[in-house]
């Protein structure tokens, strides 16, 4: 009825509040689209057969609607394959908007955008298999008309092979940088199109901004390959993520000027590399990289990623990097060759900080009669190998009391969303110049002191955090475990990087700073300090713990309200 009598708006005119109260605007908003009866369709829209290859037919002419049923694990869905049964009825209507045919063990899933926001599941995506949880229920397709034009972004490239680059594909200080995009014009004519681009930082120095476009017909597709936007990294430019917007602006033809925004992420002077060494093959099962880059995603940490199983001749220098994630997923018997302790040791002397997380590294130096896995094992971690803490089904973490890591730290590798990978954690043994970050606890969080899980040593030329357990293996849900809330992993991961001083620039709230008391209709102003005024921050809230987080805005200056 809404399509029929107000037509399609855009999302960002009205987006979605978790509140049933909130009234609707669509009337205040912009008309993108209408229904539009045609000899195939009854009231502007197509019922769908609910099998895979009708649904998969319908999907290449555009999205289609489907009913869902909804039940408790959807709620804390944050990636992969959903592939959740039940027979209860339909609750829920999502979009399924395409298709992959390798995930859920190659059984294939739908791809779906639900309607929660961009801060739920995978930037408000799903993955669920096919039949999986009623999905594929009452499908339609919606025919509408166009109103007005719609310009979308098909690609943004870029490179740094122009003069003051070095081509390796990495964005670092002291290069001049070439942005190539190419669009299409799905709808409308627009008259005089062109584009503007801006970064969410001023120390980011733009040079070529500006990219005229002329007219563009209705699905005609053009690029700036000829004329590229260009921006320079000065010298002094911390690593982090740098958006960049593309300001679309031209005639509608309707007496109105169109504008259409696109945002872009890239990584800036990354000095951060994950080792992924888990032996992973390509199935969901054993290649375990999404467990970090997820928890480093959620706080906005750049990095890059070197496959040791996939990309083994890989020209990789770790030197050329400040911090590492080392990480090893299942347990083998065989961690590191001798080359790898030489470059792990190479590293640190020339200053770098190592994240090291393995349920199988310790064991695999201290029994080695390698004596370079000794001296690396002694003389730069700084911790011995005890024994194995195999209770894998039930594994409290807790952190020390006062550590700057652990103080207030508490990780589960069991439940419902863990991995349950954990087989062979090592019991570490630190030295008396080594501090204990975490120990291993039974049922309830009772401790035993001996069974230390994590360590953490510093000199005055490197940092280095250990840990006897594969971070992969935490619970992700941040939930209550046995009279506790676990931390959330990117609340552990933000702990670990902010004692190794990690990338980044790092906020302090000023206001609220809790305690405070908000009713319905109160304007609350929030400040914060840390990061350069002209520089842009993330803001959200959480009204479960920290569990899910809601956005309210990207703002600059220093305040909000």
């Amino acid at each position: 009825m809404l399509f029929s009598n107000v037509g399609a708006i855009a999302e960002a005119c009205m987006p979605y509040k978790q509140n049933d109260t909130e009234p609707c605007i669509q009337g205040n908003c912009e008309k993108w689209a209408m229904l539009a009866s045609t000899p195939d369709s009854s009231g502007g829209y197509i019922a769908v057969a609910n099998n895979v290859n009708d649904i998969k037919y319908a999907l290449l002419s555009g999205p289609v609607k489907t009913s869902f049923t909804v039940t408790d694990p959807f709620y804390d869905y944050i990636g992969g394959c959903y592939d959740v049964s039940t027979g209860l009825s339909t609750n829920h209507a999502v979009l399924i908007v395409g298709w992959d045919d390798t995930m859920c063990d190659n059984k294939g899933a739908w791809i779906g955008k639900n309607s929660w926001g961009f801060t739920w599941g995978d930037k408000g995506y799903f993955y669920c298999g096919y039949n999986a949880s009623r999905i594929g229920s009452y499908v339609y397709q919606i025919n509408y008309r166009m109103h007005r034009p719609w310009v979308a972004f098909k690609g943004v490239s870029y490179n740094e092979d122009s003069p003051g680059g070095d081509g390796d594909r990495k964005i670092e200080r002291g290069e001049n940088v070439r942005l190539n995009f190419e669009l299409k014009n799905l709808m409308t004519p627009l008259g005089d199109a062109e584009v503007t681009l801006t970064a969410d930082t001023s120390g980011i120095v733009i040079t070529d901004g500006y990219s005229y476009l002329g007219d563009l017909e209705s699905k005609e597709i053009l690029d700036n390959i000829s004329d590229p936007m260009e921006f320079y990294v000065p010298e002094d430019f911390p690593s982090r993520r740098v958006y960049f917007t593309f300001h679309v602006s031209g005639d509608s033809g309707l007496g109105q000027i169109y504008t259409a925004d696109t945002t872009i992420e890239l990584f800036v002077a990354n000095n951060l590399l994950i080792v992924d060494d888990d032996k992973g093959e390509d199935s969901l099962e054993t290649n375990y990289i999404d467990y970090y880059t997820r928890p480093l995603d959620r706080i906005k940490v750049p990095y890059e990623v070197w496959d040791k199983s996939h990309e083994p001749d890989k020209d990789v220098t770790l030197s050329e990097y400040e911090y590492l994630i080392w990480y090893t997923g299942d347990h083998r018997d065989s961690i590191f060759s001798h080359a790898d302790v030489e470059s792990l040791m190479n590293f640190l002397d020339g200053g770098g900080k190592l994240f090291l997380t393995s349920q199988d590294a310790v064991e695999d130096l201290a029994t080695s009669p390698d004596p370079l896995y000794q001296e690396f094992m002694t003389d730069y971690l700084h911790v011995d190998f005890d024994d194995n803490f195999d209770e894998y089904l039930l594994i409290m973490v807790p952190g020390k009391i006062g550590d700057e890591i652990g103080d207030n730290l508490y990780m589960y590798l069991g439940g419902f969303y863990s991995l349950k990978n954990q087989i062979s954690c090592d019991i570490l043994i630190p030295d008396d110049q080594a501090d204990t970050v975490c120990v291993y606890a039974g049922p309830y969080w009772v401790t035993t002191q001996d069974s230390v899980a994590g360590i953490k040593y510093a000199n005055e030329t490197f940092k280095v955090v250990t840990f006897g357990f594969g971070f992969e293996g935490l619970n992700t849900d941040g939930a209550l475990h046995y009279y506790r809330y676990t931390d959330s992993t990117h609340v552990v991961m933000q702990k670990v990087l902010n004692w190794l001083k990690s990338p980044g620039p790092s906020v302090n709230v000023l206001a609220p700073n809790g305690g405070e008391t908000y009713f319905t209709g109160n304007i609350c102003n929030i400040q914060w300090q840390g990061v350069s005024f002209n520089d842009s921050v993330v803001i959200e809230y959480s009204t479960d713990g920290g569990s899910n987080w809601l956005f309210i805005a990207r703002a600059k200056g220093g305040s909000y309200e």
